[in-house]
């Protein structure tokens, strides 16, 4: 499967977590040491997934609740491993040229079926258009692009600077991101054209950046970002307050709970760092779920 296929799928689960950056203030976050000792040393970015947490979390089952999915429908009957339910905890990293997910769950009943088949490492690969799948232990599973999965299988101790980041990072969040190297990945997965253009620009003025969502009660979000230049830092905090103010002022007359919405929102700037947070109380989330169904 080629990047920039695969990122396509990839980046909108990120931006969704993103979206919902940040968390309550409590002990940092913990990373499994499987997990970390497997991620490739050129790692940009850095996402996790809390997958148990998540399916808890009051927004997620409201957000999921009767949508279809036939692709992973036919996924699960095909291999007899869901990913929706069968995964605990994933651990997703990306360099310029590869992506691995790294997951832990219930892989006992896994099946592969129709996928070539080889050896790295000591671990069999399951292989097909660009992709692969490697089942560590009943518990323990690695897919992504193939590059990316032999590099994880490698265990190169990368991350450096990246776990750091994530460590930083609230524990109660269900979902992250940490990232640097953005400009890099810009070129790599995203057009010059169109609207997507606009995305690359801002990625590429980014120098890091961290994400993190709580979504127990509501959104309680937080997301945080160094530019690369002062330039880019005013054009980030413009845009992101421009609409935030084209959203109030085209929210229908009397319309409070959309007001609401847009105050639970905030924009800091300090120096070259930018502060995203988001408040949203449990009443107003089925509101932004609506409004995100309507689009």
């Amino acid at each position: 499967m080629p990047l920039k296929q695969l990122w396509a799928g990839a980046l909108p689960a990120l931006w969704l977590i993103a979206a919902g950056c940040g968390s309550r203030q409590d002990a940092g976050l913990r990373l499994d040491s499987r997990f970390t000792e497997m991620i490739p040393e050129n790692t940009i970015v850095l996402a996790g997934v809390r997958m148990e947490e998540l399916r808890a979390a009051p927004v997620y089952r409201k957000l999921m609740a009767g949508r279809q999915f036939p692709n992973v429908d036919e996924f699960a009957a095909r291999t007899g491993f869901d990913p929706r339910k069968d995964v605990k905890e994933m651990l997703i990293a990306a360099t310029g040229e590869a992506v691995v997910a790294l997951a832990r769950g219930n892989f006992k009943s896994t099946r592969i079926d129709g996928m070539e088949q080889s050896s790295y490492k000591g671990q069999t690969l399951y292989r097909r258009e660009g992709a692969a799948l490697a089942i560590l232990s009943p518990d323990t599973a690695v897919a992504g692009t193939e590059a990316g999965v032999k590099l994880a299988l490698d265990r190169q101790n990368g991350g450096g600077r990246l776990l750091r980041m994530a460590q930083a990072l609230p524990a109660a969040s269900e979902g992250w991101i940490a990232g640097a190297g953005f400009a890099e990945l810009a070129a790599q997965a995203l057009t010059s054209e169109g609207n997507i253009a606009n995305l690359r620009k801002v990625l590429a003025s980014l120098e890091s950046a961290t994400f993190a969502a709580d979504l127990h009660t509501g959104i309680d979000a937080r997301a945080a970002c160094e530019c690369r230049t002062d330039s880019g830092c005013e054009a980030i905090v413009n845009t992101l307050r421009g609409v935030i103010a084209l959203g109030r002022l085209s929210a229908p007359e009397g319309d409070r709970e959309m007001l609401r919405i847009y105050d639970s929102v905030t924009v800091e700037r300090t120096g070259r760092n930018v502060n995203l947070s988001l408040a949203l109380p449990a009443d107003l989330v089925d509101r932004v779920l609506k409004l995100m169904e309507s689009d």
